[in-house]
């Protein structure tokens, strides 16, 4: 019987785990570690968050390392927020740089909305020829 998909991306990701933080003296991995192997691991099923989740580690370079619980449930938070994030509840017990990565993605919303509000006002009040 063969393993469905998301059974083989457990276990790919199981063993990415354990050779991310084999080396490691702390309880961190390198951010563009843990970026390459989410890479990786999603290479052929990529979760929609994933470039969302990149792009926040991209933008926040004060972040030098993604610790351990992260890694393991960064799969877990993925299948459980949905790919909007509208199933994420803050009352869970989230690393806290999931909570940090909703934020930064509610307030990306929030500028986008802000940023298509002023322009069809713009739009709406310039004259037309």
């Amino acid at each position: 019987r063969r393993p469905c998909k998301i059974t083989k991306v457990r276990l790919y990701y199981g063993y990415f785990t354990n050779l991310a933080w084999t080396a490691q003296v702390d309880k961190n991995s390198p951010v563009d570690m843990a970026v390459s192997l989410w890479l990786l691991v999603f290479s052929q099923n990529e979760p929609p968050l994933l470039k969302k989740w990149l792009h926040f580690l991209e933008k926040h370079p004060e972040v030098r390392g993604i610790p351990r619980d992260t890694w393991n449930m960064f799969l877990n938070f993925t299948n459980t927020v949905g790919n909007d994030l509208t199933q994420y509840d803050d009352t869970e017990a989230w690393p806290s740089l999931f909570d940090d990565f909703v934020e930064f993605e509610n307030d990306q919303l929030n500028q986008n909305s802000s940023t298509m509000q002023d322009l069809n006002r713009e739009s709406s009040s310039s004259p037309t020829s």
